[in-house]
């Protein structure tokens, strides 16, 4: 599943630095987001479910999701910044301005604007509601539609996707209340976050806005992504003498190839494709779990996936500022995938170790805890 989750940050990566396109008949940015959102919710009811396994375990579980997500997130932030004082030029999402002059003009924006920027750019929480707001000399404004690009909310975070990470770590506050719990409520909030799409197209309201920025637009991809991992651990409860293990193992290339199909003939068929694309997306999750859990060189893939996506966008600002033309799009994937590589082994793997090891000792503290059977995370 690691390549998986790989190859979703590679679309990303293509869509912005490709000029905002689809790679010819593959999905596009905000497509492979959104089904990186089912493979979270897999995840995280899989930790949930198999390693912070009781209330007791719940800080620790939110403290590690912190520490997986914050430190590399700082540190590109700091490095975007530091490439706009060598460059003496700020390179902002739709906002582009020399340094002096963008300092100038942040001292005329009100003192509620400034702290929020401040707040979302060091926490990550609230990116994804400030693309509903205006920040201006004459105050904070709120539009249901896109404001000036120039002057939304969004364009004054360091590093523009993270909202998406601000939006999976909604979905990360309230999981601890909802993942142990039975399927049928993880299928009934997905059935209401598909309702939710439904809801915004008939009543007309910006898609870009409220079908991929909103923090409800995620819900249906989410929890989905949650069902699939109640239909792996009923797949796991199956003894291991199940007639149909050896049928299932025979059949799994057929299923992956017709999964992989569906999910190409959705894309370019289908006039919603995302919310299909999700559901084939979710099918078939369980079987390339199994299937690829304990290989370590697919879970080593995997985790450059997060930092790949942190890299991309304020590199590809810079390389298009300083190097533009055709050549962007490769070298934003080249730096972009040596820069993970290198923040992984500097700052994410030594992490996750001490990480690895908070959540075993919670779970030899825990009440009526066992051992942890899952890694992954």
């Amino acid at each position: 599943m690691g390549f998986l989750r790989l190859a979703l940050a590679l679309l990303v990566v293509y869509y912005h630095a490709g000029g905002f396109a689809a790679p010819g008949a593959l999905p596009d940015g905000l497509t492979a987001v959104q089904l990186f959102y089912v493979i979270s919710g897999f995840y995280m009811a899989l930790v949930l479910n198999e390693k912070y396994r009781t209330p007791a375990m719940n800080w620790t579980f939110y403290t590690n999701r912190f520490f997986r997500l914050w430190p590399s997130m700082m540190v590109v932030a700091l490095l975007t910044v530091a490439a706009f004082v060598v460059l003496d030029k700020v390179l902002l999402y739709h906002l582009e301005m020399g340094l002096g002059p963008f300092v100038d003009y942040l001292g005329t924006l009100p003192t509620g604007a400034l702290a929020i920027a401040a707040i979302t750019n060091l926490t990550v929480i609230g990116q994804d509601w400030v693309w509903f707001m205006g920040f201006a000399p004459g105050g904070i404004s709120w539009s249901a539609t896109q404001l000036d690009p120039a002057r939304n909310g969004a364009s004054f975070l360091i590093n523009h996707p993270t909202f998406t990470v601000a939006i999976e770590a909604t979905f990360y506050i309230v999981s601890p209340f909802i993942v142990r719990r039975s399927a049928w409520l993880a299928i009934g909030l997905a059935a209401a976050g598909f309702l939710y799409h439904i809801a915004i197209y008939l009543a007309g309201l910006d898609r870009y806005m409220w079908s991929y920025h909103f923090v409800a637009s995620g819900a249906y991809f989410y929890f989905l992504g949650v069902c699939a991992y109640k239909a792996y651990a009923a797949l796991g409860r199956l003894p291991p003498d199940w007639p149909y293990w050896r049928l299932l193992a025979r059949l799994e290339p057929a299923v992956f190839a017709l999964a992989l199909g569906g999910l190409l003939l959705a894309w370019n068929v289908v006039r919603a494709p995302s919310l299909s694309m999700a559901l084939i997306l979710a099918a078939v999750l369980p079987l390339l779990f199994r299937r690829t859990r304990r290989n370590a060189l697919d879970r080593k893939i995997g985790e450059l996936s997060y930092s790949v996506y942190l890299i991309h966008f304020p590199l590809y600002l810079v390389l298009l500022d300083t190097v533009g033309g055709a050549a962007v799009l490769l070298l934003t994937i080249a730096v972009a995938l040596a820069g993970a590589i290198l923040l992984y082994v500097a700052i994410e793997a030594p992490i996750d170790r001490w990480r690895q090891r908070r959540a075993t000792t919670a779970a030899r503290a825990a009440p009526n805890v066992s051992q942890a059977t899952a890694a992954a995370e």
